[in-house]
């Protein structure tokens, strides 16, 4: 108990972001008796900057902590494309202690993170009933974010399906946004998750970054010529930059080439 204090004593009080579809059971199902019951829960976290300025991926830290079963369901759905995401916040983040020297994340409140968002605690429990209480046969939420990574591969595979469309659209028609609005907010919170899967997969990040610099002139050329919308271009474009595929510097100058000042 002593150590446990001296920790506490010695770190420093901040607030950790936390990534999205990433917050799950490090041991299997091991405590799903109760949505109250608590379990080793794994998740990645990034320590907001003091000065306000935006998180970076890269900052990410793997963080365990025994978190309630209600709890954990709210840090893992929200900020997704997937289970009650449309009644959870778009993003998250939780109280932690830091060690000051090495800037990593010692403890996890877990406690006053569940009193933040015990707003959601109903949101929480009838999904935890209908997917992982012991009367459920449904599967445990033990799940890798891959089914977000597949998600944002499909939506390129689309991307380059369209390219190849928009090459054969001979309408003369003025081109007409492809998305709606929540899909639009489907494809950043998509673009979200990748963001921070690709920080930790370089290999695979280079992989994606070199298909949107592929991508890029030719969706610029679309635009220019009259057979992609300006609309569906931004949504591309936020999907690159928020994914981390391309640099907010890169997609300002697609976004300048496609749509250049009147007169230019």
């Amino acid at each position: 108990m002593a150590g446990f204090r001296k920790q506490r004593t010695e770190s420093a009080a901040v607030r950790a972001l936390v990534v999205p579809y990433t917050a799950r059971n490090a041991l299997g199902n091991e405590n799903n008796f109760s949505a109250n019951g608590r379990a080793k829960t794994e998740l990645w976290l990034v320590v907001l900057p003091s000065d306000g300025r935006a998180p970076e991926a890269h900052d990410q830290q793997r963080v365990t902590a025994y978190v309630p079963n209600w709890l954990r369901v709210v840090l893992y759905y929200a900020g997704s494309n997937y289970g009650p995401r449309d009644r959870l916040p778009a993003e998250i983040d939780v109280p932690v202690r830091i060690d000051p020297e090495s800037g990593r994340i010692v403890e996890v409140d877990v406690d006053q993170a569940a009193t933040e968002l015990a707003a959601y605690r109903d949101v929480a429990v009838k999904e935890w009933k209908e997917t992982e209480s012991p009367l459920s046969d449904v599967r445990a939420a033990t799940a890798l974010p891959g089914e977000a990574v597949r998600a944002a591969k499909d939506l390129l595979g689309t991307w380059r399906g369209a390219l190849s469309g928009l090459r054969e659209d001979r309408s003369g028609a003025a081109p007409t946004a492809s998305y709606s609005a929540e899909e639009s907010e489907q494809s950043r919170r998509t673009a979200n998750v990748l963001k921070y899967h690709l920080a930790r997969k370089p290999k695979e990040a280079a992989k994606v970054r070199a298909s949107a610099l592929e991508a890029g002139p030719m969706m610029v050329a679309n635009v220019r010529g009259g057979s992609m919308s300006a609309a569906d271009f931004e949504t591309w474009l936020q999907f690159q930059a928020t994914s981390g595929a391309i640099s907010a510097e890169e997609a300002e100058e697609w976004r300048r080439s496609a749509l250049p000042p009147p007169g230019k």
